[in-house]
């Protein structure tokens, strides 16, 4: 997807979101998150999957620190449908910032009840690769349920 997609494809966020040096932050607990996942599938195959496809962040520090240098980066961050907080100090620093998060949400920590809520709907959930990211590391490519 290139970055004139990532941004035509951004949605409107809740006032609730908490920015974190310019990276947002939504403030949603695990369940939240999970609820809002299973809705963003129920939507896409309503669609008849004509939607496109929605990407999920778990900002980290480092992805927090990585947007500072790299605008691009910082976008396709804040373009997601949902980005949850999934290190400590990006936990942290929405305590300090008066904006905090109900917890920390991890991806390790949502994925087997995300597969749990994939088989009873039924739609199949992906393996993951490595691919390039926008500031040059590795990290996984978005899984999806199809």
């Amino acid at each position: 997807m290139s970055l004139s997609q990532i941004k035509a494809t951004s949605q409107h966020h809740s006032p609730e979101a908490a920015y974190v040096l310019g990276v947002r932050v939504d403030r949603l607990s695990q369940r939240q998150a999970l609820d809002s996942i299973e809705q963003i599938i129920v939507q896409w195959r309503a669609s008849d999957r004509a939607q496109v496809c929605q990407q999920i962040v778990t900002v980290n520090p480092e992805f927090v620190m990585n947007a500072q240098r790299n605008k691009d980066f910082r976008t396709a961050i804040n373009a997601a449908a949902l980005i949850v907080a999934d290190g400590v100090g990006v936990v942290w620093a929405t305590r300090y910032l008066g904006r905090p998060v109900p917890e920390r949400v991890t991806g390790t920590d949502l994925l087997p009840e995300l597969a749990q809520r994939c088989d009873r709907m039924p739609v199949r959930l992906n393996p993951t690769r490595k691919k390039k990211s926008l500031n040059g590391c590795e990290w996984p490519t978005p899984m999806c349920c199809a």
